[in-house]
C-alpha cells in the first residue's frame, strides 16, 4: 500500500510538508551557538534567572565549547606553575579550579588580549551571561515537539506525569 500510495495524486503523507520543519539557514545564522533545533511559539514572557542557575549554565557552556579548549589548557598551565612543582594537581583539585576560577579568569584574558586572534564568539563567552530570558512554550529537535506541562495542562492527548 505504501509503495502504491506515492504515485497517487493528490496530497498524501508522502507529499505533505512536515508539520515539525527543520530552522531555516538564516534563523541559523541569528545564534552563537549551532541549535539543534527551534522554539514553538513568541517568547512570552521575560524571566528573570537566579545567579546560582546562571553561574552553572555559563559553567556548563565554557567546560563544553571546544573553541576554549586551548583556553582550558592554557589557564591549567598557569595554574600548575602557580602550585609548588612537589605538589601535583589532582583531577578534583583541576575539576574545582576550572568551575570556580576559569570563567574569571577568561573574562580578563579577553579583556588584556583585546585584539590578538580572539574571536567575537570567544568574547561572548567570556562575558557573564544576561540574567534575561524568554520563555517558549515548546520546542523542535530532529523533528519530534516537545511542550511545556502548563501548555499540555488540559489537553486529552498528552498525558505527562
Amino acid at each position: 500500500m505504501t509503495f502504491c500510495s506515492r504515485f497517487i495524486q493528490g496530497p498524501t503523507r508522502f507529499t505533505r510538508p512536515s508539520r515539525n520543519p527543520e530552522p531555516s539557514d538564516m534563523i541559523k545564522d541569528m545564534y552563537l551557538f549551532n541549535s539543534a533545533g527551534e522554539s514553538i511559539g513568541k517568547g512570552s514572557t521575560v524571566a528573570q534567572f537566579d545567579n546560582q542557575l546562571l553561574v552553572q549554565a555559563h559553567r556548563y557552556v565554557l567546560r563544553h565549547c571546544d573553541e576554549l579548549e586551548c583556553f582550558r589548557r592554557e589557564f591549567l598551565d598557569e595554574e600548575k606553575i602557580k602550585h609548588s612543582p612537589s605538589t601535583s594537581l589532582t583531577p578534583s583539585t583541576i575539576e574545582k579550579l576550572i568551575n570556580v576560577h576559569f570563567p574569571d579568569w577568561l573574562e580578563q584574558k579577553v579583556i588584556l588580549d583585546a585584539g590578538s586572534g580572539i574571536t567575537e564568539k570567544i568574547r561572548a563567552l567570556a562575558g557573564k551571561p544576561s540574567k534575561c530570558g524568554m520563555w517558549y512554550s515548546g520546542y523542535i529537535v530532529n523533528g519530534f515537539r516537545f511542550h511545556t506541562m502548563s501548555r499540555e495542562a488540559g489537553r486529552l492527548t498528552q498525558k505527562s506525569a
